[in-house]
């Protein structure tokens, strides 16, 4: 697998290309980041 930004704009659409190894491989890189963020955002307010 080639390591690339499977987006195709800035909206968040999928190029056509990208496949689905490619989808999962960046979906578990945004929600851990996501996830990483929220739990920082939360700490910081509570």
């Amino acid at each position: 697998m080639k390591l690339r930004n499977p987006m195709k704009n800035k909206w968040g659409q999928w190029k056509d290309d990208a496949t689905l190894a490619e989808k999962c491989f960046w979906a578990l890189i945004f929600v851990s980041f996501g996830m990483a963020l929220g739990r920082l955002i939360s700490k910081f307010f509570l």
